[in-house]
């Protein structure tokens, strides 16, 4: 669609009117409950990663990797944190200046993300010529669906920093494809819309989410695909590959990243068998209209009564689209059947099991719902412009209008009486369900407003409100639900507060293993502060700078888990905590190798076994867990193994000179025979030593930690780099590649 200037002014207003419609409602969810957009892994995981990267941009350092953890220490190959996308990093740095709580930095980073979503999905519905009202509609499903509130938005903010891209992509993408006008002007055209879509297709992404990629792969299929029937020929194929090389080279150096690092770990083992998990039921998709209506569903550990508060949409979609396909003029626009046929594949993917590491197939449904959303609203306009046009052929303005607003009337008043006949026999809840009542007030208001100003069509009031009203019904439907029923219910909340930025009482210059299990973590909702400050369950070491060996990792990396495998949110498995009281945890042992020199105990691990007296003293004791310090302190230190080193006696230790996120450096005296330095970071494929200047050989040492391997007669300044090649060869091709990109579309520009 072009736009005079004037027009796209307009435009902008609008797209940003309808993300700030969606900011507010955000900001009602977070007044109604501060800490609503704060559950599980963004509490475990994402915001403690956000506290370290803001930390190390302010101490001038690249966040790749982070001395908080070992399980979780390689920010940048863990990928969903974006370490390489602008835009995260800047709102961080943004957000993080502005003085908030830890539950109001959550809030506000999701907030940020849904506004970008709803003004996409705005602008996109806009270019496929929907009217404001109803391109508001889209937004809001885009952008409040169960699915985005419920997990993306309150827990996997992954998925919502890199699905807010999405629409902007696609509307990226469509305009590239179908750039039409004289060869010179198309070309101009379609040198800016291919820079575009490679920016937006960048920043999607490098924000970390693949199963977004996997949506934008499906959609850029399914554009080509469209435009082939229609007789474009292969012509739109070259602009659509050049904008995903342009954007996969940008983001090259997180994708080489993720690729290096995932090689051999569990989640590269977790195989190619069928995946049950989180599929959507057949029986659950009545939820589409009542979304308190329980059904089973597999979630993560068995199958269970679930609230299927992922499928609910704003109640209008499902009328909207009911109503469009009994009364949309013949033949259908060509579109339609394309979109409804990318509907059904979408339902038919969140239904079916997922493989390998594209886990849990309810993650289509954010597309799923877009998509809906925009076919029903498609379909809805042509409604009403065919009865504005069969009244003005009739010469009876009102006839055919009031005819039609009687049908639309009459489906909203069944949907009205519908849901309250659920909600009064109580169907989806043993108790009474509000919501579903909630839901047959906003319907038969809906039903009422409608036909209203159809019967009176010379009143302003109702004319002007009548087209915002699927808008306003979705607005209510999602606040209404939100309100009555918390989006948490099937994810743990952890009682995570301000305390947990400061470290006590552990202490920053010890690296702490914390040995707790499954049984100390919390099984129900306990007030802020009241758990974890010990022993510090999943990244949350990470708040307050603590070096740390466990963390949350989904994808296990090799390394520290051949040696103790972690479970999912850092806990141990018991028979690895026994494994440290009986051996781990000795003098020599390989603990003390790698640097560790403060353990965490907590009283459900303390079952398990004790420390050796000798070389443990508790300093501080308290409800969760004990702390207990090695007696003789060694401070930040890398360990020297000789070839005749005892191996139950205490290492001899350097003093680390240069202690960063991405380096680290000793000074390392003159010695007759071969020696190993063990410093205390976990081994990554990546690490380079030198020794003033000059290569050195480097080991994973017990396939734990980084060592320095030293020739005899060796001394000077060794030191020991994080450079791996997704970061030093990515980072240079990136470059060259968003060089191009900005020609691209420069040069589209200036010939335009």
């Amino acid at each position: 669609m072009s736009h005079a200037p004037q027009s796209r002014h307009t435009e902008f207003l609008q797209a940003t009117a309808a993300g700030l419609a969606v900011v507010a409602i955000c900001l009602v969810f977070a007044r109604h409950d501060p800490r609503f957009f704060w559950n599980d892994d963004y509490q475990m995981q994402f915001i403690p990663v956000f506290e370290e990267v803001n930390r190390a941009w302010r101490a001038g350092e690249w966040p790749l990797l982070t001395q908080s953890s070992w399980v979780c220490g390689n920010l940048a190959g863990e990928y969903q944190y974006g370490t390489f996308s602008v835009f995260i990093n800047g709102c961080i740095l943004a957000i993080w200046s502005l003085g908030l709580p830890l539950a109001g930095k959550a809030a506000a980073f999701a907030i940020v993300h849904e506004f970008v979503l709803a003004t996409g999905a705005f602008t996109l519905a806009r270019s496929r010529g929907l009217t404001p009202p109803l391109a508001t509609f889209v937004a809001l499903v885009a952008a409040l669906n169960g699915w985005i509130i419920c997990w993306a938005a309150t827990n996997w903010i992954a998925g919502l920093t890199s699905f807010a891209w999405l629409p902007w992509a696609w509307w990226a993408l469509e305009q590239a494809a179908s750039s039409r006008g004289s060869a010179g002007a198309a070309a101009s055209c379609r040198g800016q819309w291919i820079a575009a879509a490679a920016v937006f297709i960048d920043l999607s992404l490098t924000a970390g989410w693949p199963f977004t990629t996997l949506m934008l792969l499906l959609l850029t299929a399914w554009i080509a695909a469209r435009r082939f029937v229609a007789g474009d020929g292969l012509q739109p194929f070259l602009p659509l590959a050049a904008a995903w090389t342009l954007g996969g080279l940008i983001a090259l150096p997180a994708l080489w990243m993720l690729v290096e690092y995932v090689q051999g770990s569990e989640r590269a083992g977790s195989g190619t068998g069928l995946n049950w998990t989180w599929t959507v039921p057949l029986e659950a998709w009545p939820a589409l209209l009542a979304p308190t209506a329980p059904t089973i569903w597999k979630s993560f550990f068995s199958d269970m009564p679930h609230l299927p508060l992922e499928l609910s949409n704003g109640l209008s979609p499902i009328v909207m689209l009911g109503i469009g396909v009994a009364l949309a003029p013949r033949p259908w626009g060509r579109d339609w059947p394309w979109l409804l046929g990318l509907v059904g594949v979408l339902a038919g993917l969140a239904t079916l099991p997922s493989a390998g590491v594209f886990r849990w197939s309810f993650r289509w449904l954010p597309l799923l719902h877009f998509v809906f959303a925009i076919v029903a609203a498609e379909m809805w306009q042509a409604v009403e412009a065919r009865a504005k046009g069969d009244a003005a052929a009739d010469g009876e303005p009102g006839g055919v209008t009031r005819w039609l607003g009687w049908r639309h009337a009459g489906g909203l008043v069944a949907v009205a009486l519908g849901v309250a006949y659920l909600a009064g026999c109580g169907w989806s809840l043993p108790q009474f369900d509000w919501h579903m009542l909630d839901l047959a007030i906003i319907a038969a208001a809906w039903a009422a407003i409608g036909l209203a100003a159809t019967l009176c069509p010379k009143i302003p009031l109702l004319a002007l409100i009548q087209p915002w009203l699927p808008a306003a019904v979705v607005a209510a439907a999602v606040v209404s639900l939100f309100l009555r029923v918390p989006p948490n219910l099937a994810v743990p909340v952890f009682p995570f507060d301000e305390s947990f930025l400061d470290a006590a009482p552990l202490d920053r210059d010890r690296l702490h293993m914390s040995l707790y299990v499954e049984e100390d973590l919390p099984t129900s909702r306990l007030p802020p502060g009241s758990l974890g400050q010990c022993f510090r369950p999943g990244n949350s070491a990470m708040l307050a700078g603590i070096r740390m060996i466990n963390g949350y990792s989904p994808i296990h990396p090799r390394g520290i888990g051949t040696m103790l495998p972690f479970e999912t949110h850092g806990q141990m498995f018991p028979d690895a905590a026994s494994w440290v009281f009986a051996k781990g945890a000795a003098p020599g042992g390989v603990l003390a190798t790698i640097g560790v020199d403060a353990l965490v105990v907590s009283k459900h691990a303390a079952r398990l076994g004790s420390l050796p007296t000798a070389e443990w003293e508790k300093v501080w004791s308290g409800d969760e867990a004990d702390l207990f310090h090695r007696r003789r302190a060694w401070g930040r230190s890398a360990a020297v193994l000789r070839p005749d080193s005892q191996t139950d006696a205490r290492p001899e230790r350097l003093p680390l000179v240069v202690d960063g996120r991405n380096r680290a450096e000793i000074d390392l005296p003159m010695a007759d025979t071969p020696r190993q330095i063990v410093f205390p970071r976990p081994w990554y494929a990546g690490w380079q030593a030198t020794l003033d200047g000059r290569p050195v050989a480097t080991t994973a040492y017990k396939n734990v930690a980084i060592a320095a391997v030293v020739p005899p007669g060796s001394a000077g300044r060794l030191a020991l780099v994080y450079r791996p090649a997704g970061f030093t060869l990515g980072m240079p091709i990136a470059l060259v590649a968003a060089l191009v990109t900005l020609l691209v579309a420069t040069r589209g520009r200036a010939g335009g």
